[in-house]
């Protein structure tokens, strides 16, 4: 091998070397991130703050039939303490009532749908997130949690129905 070869060789190892080199700070943060995320999830399904579910809950819809109101629905989501998100109420967004979460790397909307057969139809979906494909975030979880507290509080016999 020639003394082409040998600069080629060391310029090939060199830059595995320096790749492997770039992406351990990246990869120490993501298992640092998985290992709180971890923590976050015990604690909040110790406190009832979540329940266990599917890991892909972003690619779900949940439809709540109800006989609450919109006015109803919004006036409890303006009195819950939403701390992993803030929420905004648009009562006419291109034709739509819907409330919408931002989380930090993710937004959530429930949307009032109409009624149906006495029963008014509201779906709650996350339109948009930013985070690994097979992951999600704890206060996804949550989110969906307390708006399904909140509809089961105002009527009993809200039906849920899940749908991918």
């Amino acid at each position: 091998m020639g003394w082409i070869g040998v600069l080629f060789a060391v310029l090939v190892i060199g830059g595995t070397v320096l790749s492997i080199a770039l992406r351990v700070p990246r990869m120490t943060k993501q298992i640092k991130d998985t290992v709180d995320n971890s923590k976050r999830w015990k604690e909040a399904r110790e406190n009832g703050d979540m329940i266990r579910r599917d890991r892909q809950i972003w690619r779900e819809e949940e439809l709540f039939y109800t006989v609450s109101s919109y006015q109803s629905v919004v006036r409890m989501i303006k009195e819950k303490d939403f701390s992993v998100c803030r929420a905004d109420v648009f009562p006419d967004f291109e034709g739509s009532q819907l409330v919408l979460f931002k989380g930090e790397t993710w937004n959530a909307v429930v949307e009032y749908k109409g009624e149906e057969n006495g029963r008014n139809i509201f779906s709650f979906y996350f339109p948009a997130y930013r985070e690994p494909v097979g992951t999600y975030l704890p206060d996804m979880n949550i989110i969906l949690t307390q708006i399904e507290k909140i509809f089961l509080e105002l009527d009993s016999k809200t039906q849920i129905d899940t749908r991918t």
